[in-house]
């Protein structure tokens, strides 16, 4: 490895620093020491939990409205659009980036949608969700519905 390689703990390298994945060359498994770093952040989980819910991709708007929720322990209705702020920043330039670096998800302008790979984390994110606080349990329960 060169000095800028490093190691993902997925069999492969990526390039970049060590704060972040620059890029990957990762293989189509998902290794636990991937997986639970994608689970480690509250935000990333959280956008995970909305992703792995649907079926079909999900609007950038309702994912950021949804995780937004979760993060304050309200429904989506309650959700204010300060409130939704900080969490679109956060989303559109660390979540959803380092998401589609490790092949997780995809994303075009208007919507996100889990691939073949970030479906191998189902496992992963049931182990998560039954660790969860009671009411982001209740509202992830909500939220499926």
């Amino acid at each position: 490895m060169s000095d800028n390689t490093y190691s993902n703990g997925d069999g492969g390298e990526r390039t970049g620093g060590p704060a972040g994945p620059a890029s990957t060359d990762v293989g189509t498994s998902l290794s636990p020491s991937v997986a639970f770093t994608l689970l480690a952040d509250e935000r990333d989980r959280f956008a995970l939990y909305v992703l792995a819910a649907q079926e079909v991709s999900v609007p950038v708007d309702d994912l950021v409205t949804r995780v937004t929720a979760l993060e304050n322990e309200t429904k989506p209705a309650s959700v204010t659009q300060k409130m939704e702020r900080r969490t679109r920043t956060r989303l559109c330039h660390s979540t959803l980036p380092k998401l589609t670096s490790y092949r997780i998800a995809t994303r075009d302008a208007d919507a996100v949608e889990l691939t073949d790979r970030g479906e191998q984390l189902q496992p992963y994110l049931e182990f998560s969700k039954d660790r969860e606080r009671r009411y982001v349990q209740a509202l992830l329960e909500q939220h499926d519905e």
